[in-house]
């Protein structure tokens, strides 16, 4: 590198490199992670939102989502769907809703919501969906 009375002249050649270097590696792990990523548009899903209307009332697990899941089983034409919530670490008894039959091919997922109760405190409750097509 040569040098002038300001300093060396490859400092800004070599921040260039390093910039460039970068950029090409950032957009060479985009490419990565957009093509490993899965594509969730065929498989089965319910709206996690019915589960609002869920809530704890004198340690158990009080509401009814039978009529939405009977009506996404109607609209999207599954064969059943079971939703089981439970609050982990906690004595309240699990509860499960099954709307038709799981036979067949199943498609599970699982969330975390958190359920209000009635002496005002907020519990956090798993939701495991099974949805059999």
């Amino acid at each position: 590198m040569k040098m002038n009375k300001r300093g060396d002249l490859g400092f800004p050649e070599a921040i260039m490199a390093v910039m460039l270097v970068t950029l090409a590696l950032s957009a060479y792990m985009g490419v990565f992670i957009l093509s490993t990523l899965n594509d969730e548009g065929d498989q089965a899903f319910i709206d996690r939102n019915i589960t609002e209307e869920l809530t704890v009332e004198y340690d158990r697990i009080a509401g009814d989502i039978v009529p939405e899941l009977e009506r996404i089983t109607t609209q999207k034409g599954y064969r059943g769907i079971t939703v089981r919530c439970y609050i982990p670490s906690h004595p309240i008894e699990p509860v499960e809703f099954t709307v038709g039959s799981m036979d067949g091919k199943i498609t599970s997922e699982r969330f975390l919501r958190t359920l209000d109760s009635n002496d005002g405190r907020i519990l956090p409750a798993i939701f495991e969906v099974g949805i059999c097509e």
